[in-house]
C-alpha cells in the first residue's frame, strides 16, 4: 500500500515527527539513510542527523536557499522565503508480511520489503523527478533524474500494531542540468501514485515468492502471505478499521473516496504514537498472535516446501503478456490512445489482482509491452504513446463508410417543399404560443441540409441552447409527410427520453436501437415457406404436397425510407457510431448525428462526432444561443463557447456561494434546494461532479425534506443495485469479483441453467481456477467462468432509505413494469416489502426483494453526465475541490448552459475552482495518434456539403 502527502512546514514537520518518535529519534536515526543522486551530489550519506534533515527541509541546499521571496525581516533585514519542505511517500507491507517481519522476526521478509522500496525509489528518480524552471515569467518543467530522499524504516503503526513500512521523505529540491538547485515538482509524483503502489506490491510479492512464501490474492486487489486468516489479519489492523469507519460515516470507501478524502480520514483518526518499549511490545504481539491462533511454525514449514519449486520463467513471461493484453483491452474501452505508464500501471495492477505469485514485475511488463508492439497487437505512435490495431481499424471503417455515403441517397424533399413546410411550421408555432416565432438561420440551414442532401450521413453541430430539438421537430414532421419512418436514439436513456418528449421522434438508447436492428435482421431472415410436391414412397404411389420452411436472405428495413437521428452525438463512443453507420448503409437508411463538440465526450473510447466533423461530413452549424433569458448568463455562455472559462466564471461572480468547509457547503446546498416550493424544485437541476457527492447531497436533502414534513419520517431501508465500475475486460476476469456483488445474465446459458434476465449473487471467488461461485435466487449454487459466459451486467448492492414522498429515478429498463431507464417517479406508498410509485400518472408496484426491481435511486441531485441534454429554469451547480478529473472545461460548459433564468454555483475554494474549470477533457483518437503531428487537423473542414449558420447572438 502507498500513501503520499505534502509536508506542511519545516517547524510543524520537525516538531510533529519528534513528538511522535518519528524520523529523527533514537532507533529511527539508526534505521535511516540518505538516498538519491541529489543527496549524493550534496555529500549526504548514511544515517540522518536531525539538524541536517531540518536544514534540507527548510530549503538550505548546498550554498543555495530555495523558496519564493516574500519580503524582509523587519529587524534583521534578511530575506524571507516561502518554501514547501517536501513530500512523504509511505510504503506499507500487507499485514501478513508485517506479522512475519515484526512479530516472528523474519529479517529476510523485512529485506524483501526494503528491496521493493528500492524499486519504487529508483522509478521516482528515473521517471518522476522534475524541476520547475521559471524564465521571464514562464514556468516549464525539466526532467532532472535526481532526488534528495531521506529514508526511514519503521515497524509500528500508531495503534501499536505491527506495521512494516518505510517513509521516503523527498525534499523539495532537485538539481537541473546546469547544476542549479530548484524546487521539485510533485505533480508527476501524485499523478503516478497508483503506479508506484503497483510497482511496490508486485516487487514485494515476487521477492517473497522467491523466498518460498505462497501468495494469495485477496479482495480489492490486495494479497497476503498464505497461512493467515482474514480474522487474524484484521485483529492486527486497528488503524485500517479506524480509517474505514471514518470514511463509512460519509458514505465512502477507500475505493470511492478521493486521495484527499483518504488523507483527511487518516489525519483525523491518527492518534499520537505513545512511548513504548520495543521488546515489551513484541512480546505483547506474540501473545496476541497466539490468542488468535497464528501458527508461524506452520507458515515456515510451508515456505520450506515451496522454496524448492521455482516459478517457470515461461509462466512469468506468459503472465506478463496476458497482463498487457488485459491492460490494452481495459484501457481501450475508454481511450483509443494510452500512455505507456498507464499501460504499465494497469498491467501491474492486474498482476497484483490475479497472479501476484507469478514473479511479474516492472521489467517483465516492459518487455511484454515491447513484444506486443513488435507483434502488432499494440501500435506505437510518434509521441511514444500506444494504441491498438482494433481502434485504428474501427476509425478507418467509419471514415470509409462516410465516403461511401456521399451522394448515395435521394433527397427527402425539394427546396420548394421545404420552404412551404417552414412557413407552415412557423405559423403553427405562432398560433400555439400567441407569440411571434421564426426559425433562426442556423435552424433553417440545418433542416435544409437534412432534408435536401443526397448524403447518407449528416452532422449537425449546435451549441447548447440553440434550439436543436425545435429544428428536429420540423424535420420529423416533413420527413414523415414524405413517407419516411423517423427513429431517434441517444447514448443515455435520459437523453433518449428528452429527445422523444421534445421532438415527438420515437426514441431509445443507441445500445437498444442496435440490439433491435440485430433482432430485426434475424426475424427478417428467419423463415420462408416453400411447397414441394413429391412421392413419399419408393413405388411412387403416395404423392403429397408438403410445406417446407427455409431461411430467408436478410432484407433491408423499410426499403430505404428511414431517417435515423442520433442525438447528443458527442456522448457516443467509436464502437457504436461505427456499428450504427454500418447498419444505416446495410439497411439503406439515413443517419443524422446531432451534437455539440464542446460538451462531454463519450465514456467509451473515441470521439467519432468530432472526427466526422473534421473529415468533412456534410454538416451545418447552429450558433445562435437563445436558451438563457438573462444577460449575465448569456454573456457567461458566450465566453464558455470560446473556452474562456475564467472570464465566464468572473461574469457569474455574484452567483457564486463560497463555503470553505465541505460539510457546511453541502448543508447549504441542501437547505437552498428545500427552501424552494415543490414546483420550483421540479424546474431546478442540482448538478454535481461525483457520484459520492450526489449520494451525500441526496441524503442531506432528504433529511431537510423530512424535517419540513414533505417526506414521511417513517422510512424503509431497501437494497438497490448500482452499476459496478468493471469494464468488459474486468468482467471476464474472476479476480475482480467480490462476495456480495450481483450478476445479471444478458443471455441464456443452458449449461448453467440460467435464462436471460436471471440474477445471481457472488458468494466466493477462486482466482486460481478463474471461477466464481454464484447463488441464484432459488438458492442453487453454480460454478461460473466469467470469461466463457461473458454476456452479463455486474452490480454492487447498496442500501437506500426510502419514505413516502421521496422522488426517485429508475436506473434500468424494465419491460415488466413498462419503465425506461431515467424515468422519474414519486413514492406514494410503503407496505412491508412493497413500494408504490407514481410514474407519469399511473401507479406501479415495486417488490423490494426482487433484484429486477432494485434499479432505482434518489433523484434530487445528478451528475454532469446525466445532466447533459437537460434544460431547466434554474440550476444549482457544485464545483468542489474533490471533483478532480470529473470537472473540467467540458463539465463546466455543460453545467452553466442548462438553465434558462437562474444559476447558482457552489464551491469550497475559488482558486481551486478556477484551476479545475480550465482542465482539458479531451478523448483520444487512434488515427490522430498514429498520424504525424503536422497531419492532424485542428478543426472542422470547410468542404462540400457544409452549411454554416453563423448567427451567434451575444
Amino acid at each position: 500500500m502507498i500513501s503520499t502527502s505534502n509536508l506542511k512546514s519545516v517547524s510543524a514537520a520537525a516538531g510533529y515527527y519528534a513528538e511522535d518518535n518519528y524520523y529523527t529519534q533514537d532507533e529511527s536515526t539508526e534505521r535511516s539513510m540518505w538516498q538519491g543522486e541529489g543527496a549524493a551530489a550534496l555529500g549526504l550519506s548514511g544515517p540522518i542527523e536531525p539538524h541536517t534533515f531540518e536544514a534540507i527541509l527548510a530549503g538550505h541546499v548546498g550554498d543555495q536557499d530555495l523558496g519564493r521571496i516574500t519580503g524582509r525581516d523587519s529587524e534583521t533585514g534578511d530575506l524571507l522565503r516561502e518554501h514547501r519542505p517536501g513530500y512523504d511517500v509511505t510504503l506499507s507491507a500487507p499485514k501478513s508480511v508485517s506479522l512475519l517481519a515484526e512479530v516472528d522476526g523474519r529479517s529476510d521478509v523485512r529485506a524483501a520489503h526494503e528491496a521493493a522500496v528500492d524499486a519504487v525509489l529508483d522509478y521516482i528518480e528515473k521517471h518522476l523527478a522534475y524541476a520547475r524552471v521559471t524564465v521571464a515569467g514562464q514556468t516549464r518543467l525539466e526532467q532532472t533524474d535526481n532526488i534528495v530522499a531521506a529514508r526511514f524504516a519503521h515497524t509500528v503503526s500508531r495503534a501499536l500494531d505491527p506495521q512494516t513500512h518505510t517513509h521516503l521523505v523527498i525534499a523539495n529540491a532537485t538539481m537541473d542540468k546546469e547544476g542549479v538547485w530548484r524546487s521539485f515538482d510533485n505533480s508527476a509524483l501524485y499523478r503516478h501514485q497508483k503506479l508506484l503502489g503497483a510497482i511496490y506490491d508486485t516487487e514485494l510479492a515476487a521477492n517473497l515468492r522467491q523466498l518460498g512464501y505462497r501468495i494469495e490474492p485477496g479482495p480489492k486487489g490486495n494479497w497476503e502471505v498464505a497461512g493467515f486468516s482474514r480474522e487474524q489479519v484484521e485483529h492486527f489492523s486497528q488503524r485500517t478499521r479506524a480509517i474505514d469507519e471514518r470514511l463509512q460515516g460519509f458514505g465512502l470507501t477507500r475505493e470511492s473516496a478521493t486521495a484527499a478524502q483518504r488523507e483527511d480520514a487518516a489525519l483525523r483518526t491518527r492518534p499520537s504514537k505513545p512511548a513504548f518499549d520495543r521488546e515489551t511490545l513484541r512480546e505483547t504481539w506474540r501473545q496476541r498472535a497466539q490468542t488468535v491462533g497464528i501458527d508461524f511454525q506452520r507458515v515456515e514449514q510451508q515456505r520450506t516446501i515451496l522454496e524448492r519449486s521455482s516459478v517457470d520463467p515461461s509462466y512469468t513471461a506468459q503472465s506478463a503478456g496476458g497482463a498487457v493484453a488485459f491492460a490494452l483491452a481495459h484501457v481501450g474501452e475508454h481511450e483509443s490512445v494510452m500512455s505507456r505508464t498507464t499501460l504499465i500501471e494497469v498491467a501491474l495492477s492486474h498482476v497484483r489482482q490475479t497472479v501476484p505469485w507469478s514473479l511479474v514485475t516492472l521489467p517483465s511488463v516492459d518487455r511484454a509491452i515491447d513484444s506486443a508492439i513488435a507483434s502488432g497487437s499494440a501500435l506505437l505512435t510518434p509521441s511514444r504513446d500506444i494504441t491498438t490495431a482494433e481502434a485504428l481499424e474501427r476509425e478507418k471503417a467509419m471514415l470509409a463508410l462516410l465516403e461511401q455515403g456521399r451522394g448515395a441517397v435521394v433527397p427527402i424533399a425539394s427546396s420548394g417543399i421545404l420552404e412551404q413546410a417552414i412557413t407552415r411550421y412557423e405559423a403553427a408555432k405562432e398560433t400555439a404560443s400567441s407569440q411571434p416565432f421564426a426559425l433562426t438561420s442556423g435552424q433553417a440551414a440545418a433542416a435544409e441540409l437534412v432534408l435536401t442532401s443526397a448524403d447518407r450521413f449528416i452532422g449537425l453541430q449546435g451549441y447548447a441552447g440553440v434550439g436543436k430539438t425545435t429544428m428536429l421537430d420540423l424535420v420529423r414532421q416533413l420527413a414523415s409527410d414524405q413517407g419516411y419512418k423517423v427513429l431517434g436514439m441517444a447514448p443515455s436513456a435520459e437523453a433518449a427520453r428528452t429527445l422523444q418528449d421534445e421532438t415527438g421522434i420515437e426514441s431509445r438508447t443507441t445500445a437498444a436501437f442496435l440490439m433491435e436492428l440485430t433482432t430485426h435482421q434475424r426475424a427478417v431472415a428467419t423463415i420462408r415457406t416453400v411447397e414441394l410436391t413429391a412421392a413419399v414412397d419408393l413405388a411412387g404411389n403416395d404423392i403429397r404436397t408438403l410445406s417446407v420452411k427455409l431461411p430467408n436472405a436478410p432484407q433491408p428495413n423499410l426499403s430505404g425510407r428511414a431517417l435515423w437521428v442520433l442525438d447528443e452525438a458527442s456522448l457516443a463512443g467509436q464502437r457504436e457510431v461505427t456499428e450504427l453507420m454500418r447498419a444505416a448503409e446495410r439497411m439503406d437508411a439515413r443517419l443524422v448525428l446531432v451534437g455539440d463538440r464542446l460538451q462531454l465526450n463519450a465514456v467509451e473510447s473515441g470521439k467519432p462526432f468530432e472526427m466526422l466533423l473534421r473529415h468533412d461530413i456534410a454538416q451545418a452549424e447552429m450558433t445562435q444561443i437563445n436558451r438563457q433569458q438573462v444577460q449575465d448568463l448569456r454573456d457567461a455562455v458566450a465566453a464558455a463557447v470560446e473556452r474562456n472559462n475564467v472570464l465566464a466564471l468572473g461574469i457569474l461572480q455574484d452567483r457564486i456561494v463560497v463555503e470553505k468547509d465541505s460539510v457546511r457547503l453541502f448543508e447549504t446546498i441542501a437547505r437552498d434546494i428545500v427552501a424552494m416550493n415543490p414546483e420550483q424544485r421540479t424546474r431546478t437541476l442540482l448538478i454535481v461532479p461525483l457520484n459520492a457527492d450526489r449520494q451525500a447531497i441526496n441524503g442531506l436533502v432528504r433529511t431537510e425534506l423530512q424535517n419540513q414534513g414533505t417526506i414521511a419520517s417513517e422510512e424503509h431501508v431497501a437494497a438497490v443495485l448500482v452499476r459496478s465500475d468493471l469494464t468488459q475486460a474486468k468482467q471476464q476476469s474472476a479476480g475482480y469479483y467480490e462476495a456480495g456483488m450481483t450478476v445479471r445474465f444478458d443471455r441464456a446459458y443452458r449449461e448453467l441453467g440460467v435464462m436471460r434476465g436471471d440474477y445471481a449473487t457472488v458468494k466466493a471467488i477462486r482466482p486460481l481456477g478463474a471461477r466464481v461461485t454464484l447463488e441464484t435466487r432459488d438458492g442453487r449454487s453454480m460454478d461460473w467462468d466469467p470469461a466463457r459466459h461473458a454476456k452479463v451486467e455486474t452490480y454492487v448492492q447498496e442500501t437506500r432509505a426510502v419514505a413516502v414522498g421521496d422522488d426517485i429515478r429508475f436506473t434500468r429498463n424494465n419491460t415488466e413494469l413498462d419503465i425506461r431507464n431515467g424515468t422519474p417517479g414519486k413514492v406514494t406508498g410503503l407496505e412491508g416489502e412493497r413500494m408504490t410509485v407514481s410514474v407519469g400518472g399511473r401507479s406501479i408496484q415495486i417488490d423490494l426483494k426482487n433484484p429486477a426491481h432494485a434499479h432505482w435511486d434518489h433523484a434530487y441531485a445528478m451528475t454532469v453526465h446525466a445532466a447533459q441534454g437537460r434544460t431547466a429554469t434554474s440550476t444549482h451547480f457544485l464545483i468542489n475541490q474533490a471533483s478532480g478529473q470529473a470537472m473540467g472545461e467540458r463539465s463546466f460548459y455543460v453545467g452553466i448552459t442548462r438553465p434558462r433564468q437562474d444559476l447558482k454555483i457552489y464551491t469550497d475554494s475559488m482558486p481551486r475552482a478556477v484551476r479545475l474549470i480550465q482542465q482539458a477533457q479531451q478523448k483520444s483518437s487512434a488515427m490522430e495518434g498514429v498520424a504525424p503531428r503536422s497531419d492532424v487537423t485542428t478543426g472542422p473542414k470547410q468542404g462540400a456539403g457544409r452549411v454554416r449558420g453563423a448567427d451567434l447572438d451575444r
